[in-house]
C-alpha cells in the first residue's frame, strides 16, 4: 500500500511537471507573438508594382480611426496588429503607438509610417467638454497633436476649402477640451491704432496649437502674455485674469494660417476696418437663393462676431465657432433653416473666390 501511494505521488510530480513545461512553452510562444506581433496578407509576386501612395509617406491616425490605400492582393503586407488592422487597403487603428506597415513584392519593399494617438477622439459634438488646463500636454505631444493637425489638413487639401473646415473641425470635434473664449487683447496690425499690437492672446497666427512655451519663439509681440492657451493671462477688456483662449475671428484666422491662407489681420463684423467679410461675398439670410448656394466652409456672420459652417445635413446647419456664451466658449450649433434666421446670426460670407479650391470636402465629418 506504501509502494503504491508512493507510485501514485511519483506519478502526479511528473505529471505537474509536465503541465509546467507546456505552460512554459505556451507561455513562450505567446511572448514571442506579442514581441514580434506582425500579421501578413497577400502573396510576393515580383511582376507586380508597389503603388506609389504607400512610397515614404507617414500616416496619423486617431485610436479607432480608419483610412485606406491602394491595395493589390497581389502584394505582402507586415504590420503590428497590435497598433493596427488591415483588411485589403483598409487601414483601422487599435491601439496607441506607431508601426510600419511594409508592402514587398519579393524583390522591392516600402514602408509605410503609422502613428496612432488617443490624444484625439473621433469627431462627435460635444459641447460640455472640460476646459483645457494649463500646460495640459507635454512638448512631445505637443508635437504629436501638431503633426496629426497637419496631416489631416493635407489629406483634405492644403489651400483649399476642405483644409480651413478640417481646422476648424479638428478644434471643435477632435480636440478633447474647450478653450475659455478670450476677449483679445489686440491684433497684430500696426495700421489700426485702435488696437495694440499683439501675437497670441486671443488671437495666434501661426501654425500648430498653441500649448507649450517653445511656441512663443514663434510671437512677434506681446503685451500681457505670453501664456499658451489654458494658462491665465491678464485680459485688457474685462480687468481680470483669464485662461488665453481664442476670441472668434482669431479661431477662424487660426483655422486660415493653418489651411495655408494668409487672411490679412482682420476682425468680425462689419466695422471701418479690415474684416471677415472681406475675405467674400455677403448674403443676407433673407436673400432667396442664400441657403440654396451656400456651402460647408463659408463663413457665418453678424455684426461683432464671425463664426464658419461646418455641416450640412437634413435641413441642419452646424455652427463651429468661438463665442463667449455662458459655459460654451468654443463649441458647436445645429440649427434648422427656420431656427438660424432666428438667430442672432445675419449673414453667409461665401468663400469660393478666396479658397479658388474645394479639395476634397465633405458636408459631414462622419
Amino acid at each position: 500500500m506504501a509502494r503504491l501511494k508512493k507510485k501514485v505521488k511519483r506519478t502526479l510530480n511528473r505529471l505537474l511537471v509536465l503541465i509546467v513545461i507546456i505552460v512554459l512553452v505556451i507561455g513562450g510562444i505567446k511572448l514571442l507573438n506579442n514581441k514580434n506581433n506582425t500579421q501578413q496578407s497577400g502573396s510576393n509576386n515580383p511582376n507586380t508594382n508597389i503603388p506609389l501612395d504607400v512610397d515614404n509617406k507617414s500616416i496619423y491616425l486617431i485610436k479607432g480611426e480608419t483610412t485606406n490605400i491602394k491595395y493589390n492582393k497581389e502584394l505582402k503586407y507586415e504590420y503590428d496588429s497590435n497598433i493596427i488592422s488591415f483588411n485589403e487597403g483598409t487601414i483601422k487603428a487599435n491601439s496607441n503607438g506607431s508601426t510600419k506597415l511594409t508592402v514587398t513584392n519579393g524583390k522591392d519593399k516600402k514602408e509605410i509610417d503609422i502613428v496612432v494617438t488617443d490624444l484625439l477622439v473621433l469627431p462627435t459634438v460635444n459641447n460640455t467638454k472640460s476646459y483645457l488646463t494649463c500646460h495640459q500636454y507635454s512638448e512631445s505631444e505637443a508635437e504629436i497633436l501638431d503633426k496629426v493637425l497637419e496631416y489631416k489638413i493635407n489629406e483634405k487639401g492644403y489651400l483649399t476649402r476642405a483644409g480651413a473646415l478640417e481646422a476648424v473641425r479638428f478644434l471643435t470635434l477632435n480636440f478633447p477640451y474647450r478653450l475659455k473664449y478670450f476677449f483679445e487683447n489686440g491684433r497684430l496690425d500696426r495700421s489700426n491704432s485702435f488696437f495694440d499690437y499683439v501675437d497670441g492672446e486671443g488671437r495666434y497666427y501661426h501654425k500648430g496649437l498653441y500649448l507649450t512655451d517653445n511656441k512663443f519663439k514663434d510671437l512677434k509681440a506681446t503685451l500681457r502674455g505670453p501664456q499658451p492657451w489654458g494658462c491665465e493671462m491678464p485680459n485688457d477688456t474685462t480687468k481680470t485674469n483669464n485662461p488665453n483662449g481664442l476670441d472668434c475671428s482669431g479661431f477662424l484666422t487660426w483655422a486660415l494660417v493653418n489651411a495655408g491662407y494668409d487672411p490679412g489681420d482682420v476682425g468680425a463684423g462689419k466695422n471701418n476696418y479690415n474684416d471677415m467679410t472681406d475675405l467674400g461675398k455677403v448674403v443676407n439670410f433673407t436673400e432667396p437663393s442664400a441657403f440654396d448656394n451656400v456651402k460647408v466652409g463659408d463663413l457665418v456672420g453678424r455684426q461683432g462676431h464671425i463664426a464658419m459652417l461646418i455641416g450640412i445635413e437634413d435641413n441642419k446647419y452646424y455652427i463651429g465657432e468661438a463665442l463667449d456664451r455662458g459655459e460654451y466658449d468654443m463649441h458647436v450649433y445645429s440649427y434648422t433653416k427656420e431656427e438660424l434666421m432666428n438667430t442672432e446670426l445675419e449673414y453667409f460670407v461665401y468663400m469660393d473666390d478666396f479658397y479658388k479650391q474645394d479639395g476634397n470636402i465633405t458636408n459631414m465629418w462622419r
